[in-house]
């Protein structure tokens, strides 16, 4: 048998091991020279009310986007063994959870310009804006009725209504609900997009099967201002009946928003019938928003534009 190593060789690994475990009870027995226990992170706080807060908005990107989320140090990227099973694991709910909440919301890719837009500081228009927007948010957490209570909020540029969209879309990520952040010009612009393209799929076809929460912003375009032809009515119309079915199928809340009067709505879809039916259903009375442009409050140099 050939003997590995000559005797020397084996004496200095006898006296190095020996030194490392004479060191490792030198760290137990003195603390002062013991190594720092592993900082434990914890991120299960995070809302999308607190982002901001928590210096967990990336200020710098040109979407709202939350911060890379860490590894808390408890789990194994991720995930954590659930005791007393063999081979049965949960998702980490002080990393991995809140880092799938905040997927979501990054994915929504809202503008810059919803950085500080949430519940908690958004300034309410009016009681009935409130209550109509607090009924559908209670119904999305525990519903009571076979479908959501919807909202459609009209009025001047700037006083609101998009804030609102960004906040609910916030507040939605955070509880894990499907949200579709859009408007009327997006969609339209993306339909158009596939003339031509017989490899691209229609953007309508099953665009609703997997959102809890619609935010469509702009009906009608920016300022409601839209060049309209009969194809966009149409399709408008084809838009406002897919909103419907899974509405009516209790599988859908509603939020949208326009610079159009509801006479103006209905001019929009040529006073059809049809149509009106299916748009009071889902939200009621049409609520006025009413305040002054929030934007010209913030932003006084938007009067050398003559606004």
């Amino acid at each position: 048998m050939q003997r590995l190593g000559n005797a020397q060789d084996w004496d200095r690994t006898l006296r190095h091991a020996k030194d490392l475990k004479r060191s490792f009870r030198a760290r137990q027995l003195n603390p002062a020279t013991a190594r720092p226990p592993k900082e434990l992170l914890d991120y299960s706080h995070l809302t999308g009310e607190n982002l901001e807060d928590e210096s967990m908005i990336d200020e710098g990107a040109p979407r709202l986007t939350v911060k890379p989320i860490e590894f808390c140090g408890r789990c194994d990227e991720g995930w954590i063994r659930i005791p007393e099973t063999r081979n049965s694991v949960k998702l980490c709910p002080f990393c991995e959870i809140p880092r799938r909440k905040a997927k979501r919301l990054n994915d929504l890719e809202l503008p810059a310009d919803a950085q500080g837009m949430h519940l908690r500081r958004y300034e309410w228009d009016s009681q009935a804006q409130e209550a109509k927007i607090t009924s559908m948010l209670n119904h999305i957490v525990d519903p009571q009725q076979p479908h959501a209570p919807c909202s459609f909020l009209w009025g001047q540029p700037g006083n609101g209504k998009t804030s609102l969209l960004y906040s609910v879309a916030r507040w939605a990520a955070f509880r894990n609900k499907r949200v579709i952040y859009t408007s009327h010009t997006q969609i339209i612009n993306s339909i158009k997009d596939t003339w031509g393209e017989k490899q691209k799929r229609d953007p309508l076809r099953g665009w609703l099967d997997r959102c809890d929460i619609l935010l469509l912003d702009e009906l009608g375009g920016i300022g409601g201002k839209a060049q309209r032809s009969a194809w966009y009515t149409s399709t408008t119309v084809e838009i406002i009946g897919a909103m419907y079915e899974r509405w009516a199928g209790g599988k859908l809340a509603i939020v949208m928003t326009s610079n159009l009067n509801p006479r103006e709505v209905a001019q929009l879809f040529d006073r059809n019938s049809a149509v009106m039916s299916r748009l009071n259903a889902m939200f009621g009375a049409p609520i006025q928003m009413t305040g002054d442009d929030r934007r010209q409050r913030q932003n006084p140099d938007l009067k050398a534009w003559g606004l």
